[in-house]
């Protein structure tokens, strides 16, 4: 199901309607999506930016609505349904024929539309796991790949062992 569609699915909701009579300026920010191959269970939730809190709607049989906090201090910016131009379909499409250059088999693939602090452009931020494999890609509306990263979960270990390595090497005192 496209964003759209699940965007219209949920305004027609009455767990929407609820929420939108009491929430008048809350405006769509995020949608985020896990397909997790190995458990064969989707995940759909779409976001709303509402005074300091992101409000989560998830996506299923039934619509559930979750308060979250959020840390960062500055609004996340508002999506328009106008604006998505490459749909959920079109960027998982393009991550699998990615990981099928690459000669891997995906067990779960994470995708969020966002958009970019750093310049506003609305992206597909997808994240695709086989073994301890990572697939970075960012998809831009026109289907053209901005972030084309592959890496490695343990790579990620060794670096945040460093990280900490050198945190308690700074900590540790001398006493003679």
């Amino acid at each position: 199901m496209s964003v759209k569609e699940l965007l219209k699915k949920l305004e027609c909701s009455k767990e929407f309607k609820k929420f939108h009579l009491d929430n008048k300026s809350a405006y769509f920010c995020a949608a985020f999506f896990v397909y997790d191959y190995d458990c064969h269970q989707n995940t759909m939730q779409l976001d709303f930016w509402n005074r300091g809190k992101v409000m989560t709607f998830i996506m299923g049989d039934e619509i559930v609505l979750k308060d979250e906090e959020f840390a960062d201090k500055e609004p996340l910016k508002e999506i328009k349904s106008t604006d998505i131009k490459t749909d959920i379909d079109e960027a998982i499409d393009k991550s699998k024929k990615e990981l099928e250059k690459l000669k891997m088999e995906p067990s779960k693939i994470i995708a969020v539309l966002q958009r970019l602090k750093e310049n506003n452009q609305l992206v597909w931020n997808v994240t695709a796991i086989s073994g301890f494999n990572l697939l970075r890609l960012h998809i831009s509306m026109d289907g053209k790949f901005l972030l084309h990263k592959k890496s490695s979960l343990l790579d990620m270990m060794k670096i945040e062992k460093s990280l900490k390595k050198k945190e308690d090497d700074s900590s540790a005192s001398y006493v003679g």
